[in-house]
C-alpha cells in the first residue's frame, strides 16, 4: 500500500508540522509495511526532519519555450502541467490523506495560491480513483469567493472528511457540503507526547508566563492596513509585558511560525526603547512543537494567538488566555472550558488582559485539573478516528494504483457530472 500525506509541511509552521508527525507516528504504527510520500511545499525539509519520501506540490518548468508559452497563456500552461503532475503522482497511490491543519481558509492566500493547489490535488486523486481523506482539518472563513468555489469543491471529492471542531463542520455544512457522515475529532497534534510534568516548576516562587508573538497584520496578505494593525498589536503586547515585569513575573516568549522571529526582535527593540531589561526575558526559537513544549513546559500559564501554541500549551495542562485572529481558538477554548479567556488579536484591551490574567493564576492548579480530565476525552477520540481510517480509508487496496493498470486520464461522463455538480 502506498499512502500520500498532502499539505503545508517544511515551511516553518509548527503546527502544521505537527499535524505530520501525528499521522505519520499514526500511519507506522498500524501500517508498518506501507509506503509511505509526502507532497508537501519543503521537501528537502521534511526528507531531512521526518525521514519520508517527498515530492513537490508543483511541476517544475520544463525550459525557456515552456515558460515563454506560459507567459503568453498568462500561467494557463504552468496549471495544466501542474494539474497533469497531480494526477501522476495521486494515480500511484492507494489513498491521499490531508492530515489536520486549517487547509480550508484563505489566511493570507490569494485564490490562486493554496486554495488552488488544495484543488488540483484534490480533483486528481477524483479523477485518479483515488481515496481522499480530509482528517480533522479547520475550515473557514474563506473570504474570497473563487477561493470558496476551489476550496468547496476540493471538499466534494472526499471520501472522508472530519474536522477539528464544530464550527468547522458548520462552515462546510453552510456552505453546500453535506456533513451528515462527516464528524467532529480533536487537532492531530494532541497525538503527540507532550514533556514529563512537574507540579513544582523549580525553586523559583514567581510564576512564569509565555507569551505567544505573533507576526500579525491583518487576515488578508496585502491588506493596506496592515503595518498599522500589526503596530497596535505589538504596542498592546508589550504594554502587558512591561506589566508582568513589574510584578516581578518571569516572562519567555513564544513563536508558532519562523516569520514570528521577526516580531520577537521587533517587541525585544520596543521594550529595550522603553527602558526595560531584556535579559529578564527568554527567548529560544523553536524549530518544532516539540521544542515549543519543552519552552512551555517551563512556564505555569500562557498567553498566545497561534492555534498550535494553545494546543501546546493544554498538551501540558497549561491554564492559557487566547487572543485569537480566527474563531477556532475560541471553540478550543471553549471546549477546554476556558471560555471566559477568549480575546480577538485585533481588538483586546490591556487593562481586560491584565484582569483575565489575575483571575486565572489565582486558580492555576483547579484549572489544571479539570485540563487534564479534557485531554484524556480527546485521546480516546484520536483513538476512534485512527480505527475509522483503517476501516473506512486504509484498509487492504481494492485498486490497483491508475498508471499501475495501465490507465490514461480518466476524462468520463462521472467527471463531467461531478464538475457540473460542484458548480452548482
Amino acid at each position: 500500500m502506498k499512502i500520500g500525506l498532502f499539505g503545508q509541511f517544511g515551511t516553518g509552521n509548527t503546527g502544521n508540522d505537527a499535524s505530520l508527525e501525528a499521522m505519520l507516528g499514526f500511519l507506522r504504527g498500524a501500517l508498518p509495511h506501507a509506503e509511505l510520500v509526502c507532497i508537501c511545499s519543503a521537501p528537502d525539509r521534511v526528507r531531512e526532519t521526518f525521514g519520508v519520501e517527498a515530492v513537490y506540490i508543483g511541476a517544475e518548468p520544463q525550459g525557456r519555450v515552456f515558460l515563454l508559452l506560459n507567459w503568453v497563456s498568462r500561467n494557463v500552461l504552468r496549471r495544466l502541467a501542474n494539474l497533469r503532475q497531480a494526477y501522476l503522482v495521486t494515480g500511484q497511490l492507494n489513498a491521499l490523506i490531508i492530515p489536520g491543519t486549517g487547509i480550508l481558509d484563505d489566511f493570507k492566500e490569494h485564490p490562486f495560491g493554496w486554495p488552488y493547489v488544495v484543488f488540483r490535488w484534490s480533483i486528481a486523486a477524483r479523477l485518479a480513483g483515488v481515496p481522499l481523506a480530509f482528517v480533522s482539518i479547520g475550515a473557514g472563513p474563506i473570504r474570497n469567493r473563487i477561493s470558496l468555489w476551489f476550496m468547496k469543491t476540493a471538499a466534494k471529492c472526499a471520501a472522508y472528511r472530519s474536522y477539528r471542531d464544530a464550527i468547522s463542520r458548520h462552515f462546510m455544512q453552510r456552505i453546500g457540503v453535506r456533513t451528515d457522515a462527516d464528524d467532529v475529532f480533536p487537532d492531530l497534534a494532541f497525538r503527540l507526547a507532550a514533556p514529563q510534568l512537574s507540579e513544582a516548576l523549580d525553586s523559583d516562587p514567581r510564576l512564569s508566563v509565555g507569551i505567544g508573538v505573533m507576526a500579525y497584520t491583518g487576515w488578508f496578505k496585502n491588506d493596506t492596513k496592515k503595518q498599522e494593525i500589526y503596530r497596535q498589536y505589538r504596542d498592546k503586547l508589550v504594554r502587558f509585558i512591561r506589566h508582568l515585569l513589574a510584578r516581578g513575573y518571569r516572562v519567555r516568549l513564544l513563536i508558532g511560525d519562523q516569520e514570528d522571529c521577526l516580531a520577537v526582535d521587533d517587541v525585544l527593540h520596543t521594550l529595550a526603547r522603553a527602558g526595560e531589561d531584556t535579559s529578564r526575558i527568554v527567548y529560544d526559537p523553536a524549530d518544532s512543537l516539540s521544542d515549543l513544549k519543552h519552552q512551555i513546559a517551563a512556564t505555569d500559564l500562557v498567553v498566545a494567538s497561534r492555534f498550535h501554541n494553545l494546543i501546546a500549551a493544554l498538551s501540558l495542562e497549561r491554564p492559557l488566555i487566547s487572543l485569537a485572529y480566527a474563531a477556532k481558538n475560541d471553540a478550543l477554548l471553549e471546549d477546554m472550558g476556558l471560555g471566559a479567556y477568549c480575546n480577538h488579536v485585533e481588538t483586546f484591551q490591556v487593562e481586560e488582559l491584565i484582569s483575565q490574567f489575575d483571575r486565572l493564576a489565582g486558580q492555576l492548579r483547579a484549572t489544571r485539573a479539570a485540563i487534564r480530565w479534557r485531554l484524556s476525552r480527546y485521546h480516546d477520540r484520536l483513538a476512534e478516528q485512527e480505527r475509522r481510517l483503517l476501516a473506512r480509508v486504509l484498509a487492504e487496496p481494492r485498486r490497483k494504483p491508475a498508471h499501475a493498470a495501465g490507465r490514461d486520464y480518466p476524462a468520463d461522463r462521472k467527471a463531467y457530472r461531478f464538475f457540473r455538480r460542484s458548480s452548482r
